[in-house]
């Protein structure tokens, strides 16, 4: 892996308090998303929340407890950079581009 691409974190890209990404491929019949959220759980102050699944169909979920805000982010801008790679598109927000999130 380029050393220049392990550096990227969530102080040089900014901070995430939700996200939604979708890959859909017809050709494939494939239509997935995936949301991840940053904030506090109903028994921790840090954690990240993500839930997946069919557009429309069934979905699952995770919650991952984390000790600080900043683990947090690096576990959130780790986990788009890991979907961006698997061929999601961002749907929202807009400003998290494919290039910040392909950076690391």
């Amino acid at each position: 892996m380029d050393e220049s691409r392990t550096s990227l974190s969530h102080r040089d890209a900014g901070l995430i308090s939700w996200a939604l990404f979708h890959r859909v491929n017809l050709e494939k019949n494939e239509q997935r998303y995936y949301y991840l959220e940053v904030g506090p759980s109903l028994l921790d102050e840090h954690a990240v929340l993500r839930v997946w699944g069919r557009i429309g169909g069934h979905q699952r979920g995770m919650v991952t407890p984390c000790a600080s805000d900043e683990e947090a982010q690096t576990l959130a801008w780790r986990l788009v950079r890991v979907r961006l790679r698997h061929g999601y598109r961002v749907v929202y927000p807009a400003d998290l581009s494919a290039e910040r999130g392909e950076r690391e």
